[in-house]
């Protein structure tokens, strides 16, 4: 069996959380005996192809090995001319060997209407990685990303051959519309031996931690807020902000918050491991209860205490005091609370539910408990 994965550019170099999830569902079809490609369609930084971390078992088909720094008249051309390029790369393939999936990560209408049809050209099943509702999305969003919202979460479904989905909300959302739809129901997952090689990083204060893109302003707010109405700042022990996708400027110059940047993928990882707790708050909206952020998976693996809410896919894998200090709501005093809670806690009773958390991780967040699921459902499809 033959799968191909596309919609993107810079797979898995970029580190991004998509990344993280789409090598951990490569390697899955790796492990039960499937061909697997990444084809990326735009140009990626050759510097990151060649200082990947974590990247050496998947064939990576690459349509540009430059433009990468090309200015955006040129980089909007190359993305028209992937068109034709993509279309006769994956002939070309499937002349080779038979393309069986079309495995598709994207945001973009268009794209599921391009893939479709290319599915049909090379007789492939379309699949499509479903792990946010794109119609809820920030209202000052542009017209056009207002309308390819309502157009991916009113009408995507009717491209695709089969669905993975990375919660129930948006399995029952897709059945509500169709009761035949293919689905598969996939958590966050990645790669735990990655982690198990990786030292906590060593730092002269002890700090909790938060990992987000600058987009999140109203959370990141929200747990700054949080921290300075808690003991923490008295205690010495530091917030770190791990921030990606914009400006952090704004909240530099913070007294015992520390901005990290652009950290290479170990790293994150040494920095996840040596945290006192890992932040992941959700709020009570429906982009939130359907998606499942995939650096809880990371979190876990790292034996990290993830302090969130009670929120989503939450409650149907961590227990409050067990395996995770969840808040009753999204809100300064609720997180101010939890806080206090990590402060108050013995060594042994911390010790504990890193231990679970870890052990939730392997069973349920671990990518290859799933293999043989995932290689049964595409089979099927």
């Amino acid at each position: 069996m033959n799968a191909v994965f596309v919609g993107l550019g810079g797979v898995p170099y970029k580190k991004r959380a998509c990344d993280v999830r789409l090598h951990s569902f490569a390697k899955m079809l790796l492990l039960t005996g499937w061909n697997v490609s990444i084809l990326n369609r735009f140009p990626t930084d050759p510097s990151i192809r060649s200082n990947a971390e974590f990247v050496n078992d998947v064939k990576i088909i690459e349509l540009f090995n430059d433009g990468y720094k090309a200015n955006k008249l040129i980089k909007v051309l190359l993305s028209f001319a992937s068109m034709p390029l993509e279309i006769y790369t994956l002939i070309k393939l499937n002349r080779k060997q038979k393309i069986n999936i079309l495995h598709l990560y994207s945001g973009h209408y268009l794209d599921f209407v391009f893939y479709f049809l290319v599915s049909r050209i090379v007789r492939a099943k379309l699949v499509y990685q479903y792990v946010e509702i794109r119609s809820v999305h920030d209202e000052k969003k542009s017209v056009y990303g207002k309308v390819n919202g309502w157009l991916c979460d009113k009408y995507g479904y009717l491209l695709f051959d089969g669905v993975i989905s990375i919660s129930k909300y948006i399995e029952e959302m897709l059945l509500k519309r169709n009761l035949k739809m293919k689905i598969f129901k996939v958590p966050p997952v990645s790669e735990f031996s990655f982690f198990s090689d990786i030292e906590p990083l060593s730092t002269e204060k002890p700090y909790i931690l938060y990992c987000g893109n600058v987009g999140y302003s109203e959370v990141i707010d929200m747990i700054i807020d949080a921290y300075k109405n808690s003991s923490l700042p008295e205690k010495n022990i530091e917030l770190v902000l791990v921030l990606s996708l914009g400006n952090a400027n704004k909240w530099r110059g913070i007294k015992n918050v520390v901005i990290k940047e652009n950290l290479s993928y170990a790293s994150l990882i040494a920095l996840f491991k040596g945290s006192k707790a890992l932040l992941v708050p959700l709020r009570n909206t429906v982009r939130d209860i359907a998606r499942f952020p995939n650096k809880i998976c990371e979190y876990t693996a790292c034996g990290g205490i993830v302090i969130t809410t009670n929120v989503g896919e939450i409650s149907s894998f961590f227990t409050d005091g067990v395996n995770a200090l969840i808040a009753d709501s999204y809100s300064e005093k609720a997180f101010t609370a939890q806080f206090e809670r990590l402060v108050d806690s013995d060594e042994q009773s911390i010790l504990k539910m890193k231990e679970n958390s870890l052990m939730l991780g392997k069973q349920v967040f671990e990518f290859s408990v799933y293999k043989d699921k995932l290689d049964e459902f595409l089979r099927k499809i």
